[in-house]
């Protein structure tokens, strides 16, 4: 098996650190009042504006100057990386300063490439930092070449030091941060309509709710009923993009009543009409109102489906759905 700090290597970001970053940093690290303060100020500093123009770059919105790195005040008393991401909340970008760790540099036929993590064990994350965050980008800072990795982050961080071992992939953090996007502007599809035979548009009313080896969708023409209890059974096809040759999965719905304005709500991932496997690493995720990740699950390479644990909702909640794969995302978003 690969190492996953291998991986993560593979798939870091390299950013530059252009002169108006470093003399921005310098201006920050000569407010500070001993030499140890200000080298960290000087490294939180580039930590922070590097990720900001990674995110900015993907089209993510940020607000440097609304965090608290940016405060000269608890610039002075807090060891603090921040980046506002509008809308979402706070990131800690925490730096690496790759002097201290040199002889782990990797060398090519004298061309200098992405320094070796393979001897870092773990990024620090100050005390003052372990909550109010919406997650943790580790950031390698090579001073000489003027160049700053994103190397990869966490969604959280419990303890002051943060194992590499346990960050994920900047493709999962573009994937995070599209789960976190407001929902505001996310049509609602409501469930409760559904449940009286008026179904959204791009979906389906089903007879059978596909299950391992029922093959095809089978159309209905409104909610089924079973037994006292009417449940109905929707599909939709989703196309996860052009730049992944245009696969497509089919998202499953079921709800089943329970009275008293509680329904039972049931999610699946299935392959196209006519494939047999889900693409390896498909995420299914549900999300609250707000963005927060409750459940997810992912396929392996031969799962032919997969589904999130049946939960129940009561009438007018709020909630979400996601799925991703490759940094490409796509949301539902639903009212019961």
């Amino acid at each position: 098996m690969i190492p996953k700090i291998t991986i993560l290597e593979e798939k870091s970001i390299p950013i530059a650190t252009p002169l108006n970053v470093r003399s921005l940093a310098r201006e920050f690290a000569a407010e500070q009042p001993t030499p140890p303060k200000a080298e960290r100020v000087y490294f939180n500093t580039l930590a922070v504006c590097a990720v900001n123009n990674y995110l900015r770059m993907m089209g993510i919105a940020t607000d440097p100057s609304a965090g608290d790195s940016w405060n000269p005040v608890v610039r002075l008393a807090a060891d603090i990386a921040d980046l506002e991401v509008t809308g979402l909340g706070r990131l800690e970008c925490r730096p690496i300063n790759f002097a201290r760790v040199k002889s782990a540099r990797v060398k090519s036929a004298g061309i200098n490439s992405v320094p070796s993590i393979e001897s870092i064990e773990s990024c620090y994350v100050p005390p003052e930092v372990l909550d109010d965050r919406i997650g943790y980008v580790v950031v390698l800072i090579d001073d000489e070449l003027q160049e700053a990795t994103l190397l990869g982050f966490a969604k959280t961080a419990t303890r002051e030091q943060l194992a590499l071992s346990e960050l994920q992939s900047m493709d999962e953090f573009l994937e995070y941060m599209a789960l976190l996007e407001s929902p505001s502007s996310k049509p609602l599809l409501n469930l409760s309509e559904w449940l009286e035979g008026a179904i959204a548009e791009g979906w389906e009313f089903l007879d059978n709710l596909m299950e391992p080896g029922l093959g095809a969708l089978t159309p209905a023409r409104g909610p089924g009923t079973l037994g006292e209890i009417r449940e109905v059974k929707a599909a939709k096809l989703l196309d996860l993009g052009i730049e992944l040759g245009g696969r497509r999965v089919t998202l499953l719905v079921a709800l089943t009543p329970q009275g008293d304005d509680n329904t039972v709500v049931r999610m699946q991932l299935h392959p196209i009409p006519g494939e047999t496997y889900l693409p390896a690493n498909l995420k299914l995720a549900i999300l609250s109102e707000t963005g927060e990740m409750l459940r997810e699950v992912r396929s392996r390479s031969l799962d032919n489906f997969i589904q999130l644990p049946p939960f129940q909702g009561t009438a007018g909640e709020k909630f979400q759905i996601a799925i991703a794969l490759d940094g490409t995302t796509l949301t539902e978003a639903f009212i019961i």
